[in-house]
């Protein structure tokens, strides 16, 4: 099918979404310090957007823009082996996590996270080293509370050629699949809601590829063109960062 670059022009791709006829591109640790935040219900009193709450078991809450609920922006407790992010907090749902956030904690080693996590961020468990992970056909995953395949953390090494993703995956993490330079095929399902920045950079030798939508969301305002997930910044950066073997 054609992939929109510019108002003026377009590139050959075999590319598709699932939703389109056609075209294919194609043990338990010990628990964190503090107590979980009640669950109130109703909204939350006079809050500030970008105020910071700091939650007893080390987790580091902002209100996000829309005033009607919560980002993960920081963990303090550099002592937690395993924490759990609530559903909500102050009777707001906690839907974000913001990049970096939990970047260098290398003590933690298991992460549960909410169901309500609508986003994740850049880079979120960078440093992590010991940080376990679900592993299973080419991918890692971490766990919601329900959900054992809710966030692809990364390919199981860069030496993968071929990776089935959970059909129950929410989110790809950025960088997820960087230099997997001998994957020549993914399928990214319709149950994910987002795909990280850079998620298939370097993975120069696919030949087929199907997206839920283009870009990191769908139907999102920024971020909405193909070409997101190799690395582009823009529509013009497509031609540029989508792998040849794509385009040709």
């Amino acid at each position: 099918m054609l992939i929109s670059v510019l108002p003026a022009q377009a590139i050959a791709e075999s590319i598709s979404t699932p939703r389109e006829e056609g075209g294919q591109v194609s043990s338990q640790e010990s628990q964190t310090q503090g107590t979980e935040p009640e669950n109130v219900d109703g909204v939350a009193g006079d809050l500030a957007t970008g105020e910071r709450h700091y939650l007893d078991n080390g987790l580091v809450l902002e209100l996000n823009g829309d005033g009607k609920s919560f980002a993960v922006v920081d963990f303090m407790n550099v002592q937690a082996t395993s924490v759990r992010i609530p559903d909500s907090y102050l009777g707001l749902h906690i839907t974000r996590i913001g990049d970096l956030a939990f970047k260098g904690k290398i003590s933690v080693q298991e992460v549960v996270l909410s169901d309500n996590i609508q986003h994740i961020g850049d880079d979120v468990f960078s440093g992590c080293a010991n940080l376990r992970s679900l592993e299973e056909h080419g991918a890692k995953y971490i766990s919601s509370a329900s959900n054992p395949y809710f966030y692809l953390l990364s390919a199981a090494n860069q030496s993968i050629t071929a990776c089935t993703i959970s059909e129950q995956t929410k989110i790809v993490a950025s960088y997820a699949f960087y230099n997997c330079k001998q994957l020549t095929e993914i399928v990214i399902p319709d149950s994910v809601i987002q795909v990280g920045f850079r998620s298939l950079r370097g993975c120069d030798s696919l030949q087929s590829v199907t997206l839920p939508f283009a870009g990191e969301v769908e139907n999102g305002q920024v971020n909405n063109h193909v070409g997101f997930v190799f690395g582009a910044r823009t529509y013009g950066g497509n031609i540029s960062f989508v792998p040849t073997t794509l385009t040709s």
